[in-house]
């Protein structure tokens, strides 16, 4: 027969069941507290694991809580490009070696030329006057130009070309001489007045009658005058020095030449004709009538074998003493105002509305030389003393100097 449990094995005590429930309770493994913790290292993972997407979703969700990352302070010292370039020149080139580090000569760069900035009186050498020059004439003894506007006379030293003196003297259309020493100056204007050029004084006044043309003698001692109706009158420079020589022209003069002897006086007149008078005998010993056009200029060779009329459609002709025809110069267009022979009587010039200057050799008639610049009319042409140069003045204003080829 079974034996009757012990005290000890008899049925536990209600609370002693209870402590052993809670015992074994205790003794269980904590379920939610490990995957708690797994959870836990999975979103810290998760969050440092790089291009995790995490930190952007708690930003955008919880801006405030974000912390937001502190730039580094700015170092108290700046790094300037100037500071770093001061280091790395004192470290990388030293000033000792600059001399090692010198270009060579060859690989220098050549540098270009400066470009000259063209002055006012560029080109030829020029006195400018901003008002229109209608006559010139140059004293190559007293080296003096003088150039006449429609208000008055200046004139400029030769070789400066600065003015030296200024006379008043209105005058439309302006004529001026020279005499052969410079020492005087006749110009035309309400009268015709004889100055010395050394006072800028007048020391007579020659006519109150209008004068066309006039010019001086070779001599220096006599002044022909063209007035008003046809009447020319030839005067010593002296009052009461000479007795005056009256001729009859019958027609307006547009100009005057002597010959180099002082014996006779060309005329061209406004009807046509060139004339040229015997002063001792106050006789015509010269008629001539160009094919075309009237003569405006006249200028007798050096020589006096040969005078030259300068031609309104722009023909100069050349004449000899016994009035043959020897040359007719073709070239310019439109009137002749200005007409010259060279020292040498080799070359004439000469100028007027086509405003270039014309150079021939006489010899061959050929045209010798061209010279462009001017833009108006030229009223006044010079050779210079060894017929290298050539004077020019027009109505721009400019008096130019040109150089001539042999």
């Amino acid at each position: 027969p079974p034996k009757p449990p012990t005290p000890s094995e008899a049925a536990p005590a209600p609370d002693v069941e209870a402590l052993r429930r809670a015992s074994r309770l205790h003794s269980r493994p904590p379920l939610g507290l490990i995957l708690a913790l797994l959870v836990g290292v999975g979103l810290v993972a998760f969050w440092f694991w790089p291009g995790s997407p995490l930190p952007g979703w708690v930003a955008v969700l919880y801006p405030a809580a974000t912390p937001t990352p502190e730039e580094p302070p700015a170092p108290e010292t700046a790094l300037p490009i100037a500071t770093t370039e001061v280091v790395l020149t004192e470290e990388v080139f030293p000033t000792e070696t600059l001399p090692e580090i010198t270009i060579p000569e060859e690989e220098t760069p050549t540098p270009l030329p400066e470009t000259p900035i063209p002055e006012p009186t560029a080109g030829p050498p020029q006195i400018a006057l901003g008002m229109p020059i209608l006559a010139m004439d140059w004293s190559q003894r007293a080296n003096l130009i003088a150039l006449a506007t429609q208000t008055g006379v200046g004139l400029y030293d030769a070789t400066a070309l600065e003015r030296v003196r200024y006379l008043e003297n209105p005058a439309s259309p302006p004529r001026l001489a020279f005499s052969p020493d410079g020492r005087w100056l006749v110009t035309n204007g309400a009268a015709t007045r004889l100055w010395e050029v050394a006072s800028g004084e007048v020391v007579r006044t020659l006519s109150n009658a209008p004068v066309t043309a006039l010019a001086f003698s070779p001599d220096g001692q006599q002044i022909a005058l063209a007035e008003a109706g046809g009447q020319v009158r030839v005067l010593g420079r002296v009052e009461g020095s000479l007795p005056p020589i009256l001729l009859s022209a019958g027609s307006g003069v547009f100009d005057l030449a002597f010959s180099p002897d002082g014996n006779r006086l060309a005329a061209g007149l406004e009807d046509g004709r060139t004339l040229v008078w015997n002063l001792s005998t106050r006789t015509v010993v010269l008629s001539r009538i160009p094919e075309t056009g009237r003569t405006l200029r006249l200028a007798f060779s050096p020589g006096g074998d040969l005078l030259a009329g300068g031609n309104e459609d722009g023909g100069i002709w050349l004449w000899d003493g016994e009035g043959k025809t020897v040359h007719i110069l073709r070239g310019p267009s439109g009137m002749l105002f200005a007409l010259t022979f060279a020292p040498d009587g080799k070359r004439i010039a000469a100028s007027g509305e086509d405003p270039a200057l014309y150079v021939w050799t006489i010899g061959d008639g050929q045209l010798h030389q061209r010279l462009e610049g001017p833009t108006r009319p030229v009223h006044g042409l010079r050779f210079s003393p060894d017929g290298n140069q050539l004077l020019s003045a027009d109505e721009e204003g400019v008096a130019r100097f040109w150089t001539l080829t042999p």
